[in-house]
């Protein structure tokens, strides 16, 4: 009405001045409004449904007033036709007693078969652009601001923007059902014997998911040692240049972005293993990673697609630098965008230079004795090996001090 004044707050005026909300969908009990006195005496009218509140503002800085509000959810505010003077309505407060229900994201997300992007923070589930979520069915989603979202298929959901998921209703792949073994007749043994336990090394490939890629969190204890992992500190903003987008979770690397991350603990000549997770938003995905300074001196591109893929390096820490650096960078013919979800680096403990050293010393200082095939501190098989063939071999000897 002409009697309220928006502004930075609601000036009502006296006899004629009305302030109306509306807090159906909002689903509260109560509200505390705050007042506070221009001048006149003050007197204002609460109203909603058959609950009214009467009172007098006396306070030139602030004064609230509570009401229970009623099941239309409206609130009014009026002057009377006893008030005069001006009153400032600053704020209106909203109550709830209804308990509010917490969303088990963690459980839903196990049933995802990949997602990206996406970030718990208290109860709420935040997506950020790029990001999508892949199940076997997506039965519903709802998101706020609403519809920012579009489906690819039935079981894959790419966001649009930055967001809030609200609800997520999802189903896993169905698992492949295993014919129920007869009964009638003896069962066969099976076609491939199991491996007795020996003191072999057995080489094996992991088996693992074509679709959703795996980054090993611990490495085996002996082979490498974890020096730094972004899944733990998260990304940085002071590592990246003005063509990199930084997140918590990733960061997007732009046509010329570059992400450099300096590490302790490098030693010059030592081996190190750098492992990049990335997936490229749009264009050609080219991209380079390397340490600096290393023997990596040629530092050829890397290519990835639309999902996520895991890229490995074995480096070799050159030179006396005051510090050494992780460079994440694009290489000069690349197009478009690149997400980096997560960078590890790790110090490869297995030395082989070590069996070489051993080979030398059982062989020019004569160690090499009708028990070379229990040499103490060996447990290389290759290596034992070679010191139980190097006994017949007296001519290795010769050759080795010669060089």
């Amino acid at each position: 009405m002409k009697s309220c004044r928006p502004g930075s707050a609601y000036e009502l005026e006296g006899k004629h001045g009305i302030l109306s909300f509306n807090f159906k969908e909002i689903d509260a009990d109560s509200a505390t409004v705050l007042f506070r006195r221009r001048s006149g005496n003050g007197i204002v009218l609460l109203t909603s449904g058959r609950n009214s509140i009467n009172c007098n503002i006396m306070s030139k800085v602030r004064q609230s007033v509570s009401i229970t509000l009623d099941s239309s959810g409206e609130l009014n505010i009026k002057r009377t036709q006893r008030s005069n003077g001006s009153l400032d309505v600053l704020s209106i407060e909203l109550y709830t007693s209804k308990i509010e229900e917490i969303i088990n994201w963690s459980s839903i997300l196990r049933k995802c078969e990949s997602y990206t992007c996406l970030r718990q923070i208290e109860n709420k589930l935040l997506a950020t652009e790029g990001g999508f979520i892949k199940a076997g069915e997506i039965i519903s989603i709802e998101t706020d601001p609403p519809n920012m979202f579009k489906r690819d298929g039935g079981d894959c959901i790419r966001f649009l923007g930055s967001c809030v998921i609200k609800s997520l209703d999802v189903t896993g792949r169905p698992k492949s059902k295993v014919p129920d073994l007869p009964t009638h007749r003896e069962i066969s043994p099976p076609l491939i014997q199991p491996i007795e336990k020996s003191n072999d090394i057995i080489l094996t490939e992991p088996i693992r998911p074509v679709n959703k890629p795996i980054i090993p969190i611990k490495q085996e204890e002996g082979n490498s040692r974890l020096l730094f992992d972004t899944a733990t500190g998260g990304f940085t903003k002071s590592f990246a240049n003005n063509d990199t987008q930084v997140f918590p979770k990733h960061a997007i690397l732009g046509h010329r972005g570059e992400y450099r991350i300096p590490v302790r603990f490098v030693k010059s000549y030592k081996d190190y293993i750098l492992m990049v997770e990335a997936s490229n938003i749009k264009g050609n995905g080219k991209f380079t990673a390397t340490l600096a300074p290393s023997n990596d001196e040629k530092n050829r591109p890397l290519i990835t697609l639309h999902h996520k893929q895991i890229f490995t390096k074995n480096l070799t820490a050159v030179g006396n630098p005051e510090q050494y650096e992780i460079v994440i960078s694009r290489h000069p013919g690349s197009t478009g965008n690149v997400m980096i979800t997560r960078i590890m680096f790790l110090e490869d403990i297995v030395n082989r230079v070590s069996v070489q050293d051993i080979m030398q010393s059982y062989l020019i200082e004569g160690k090499i004795s009708n028990n070379a095939g229990n040499v103490p501190n060996v447990s290389d098989p290759i290596l034992l090996k070679s010191l139980k063939y190097a006994r017949h071999m007296n001519t290795w000897i010769s050759m080795i001090k010669h060089i």
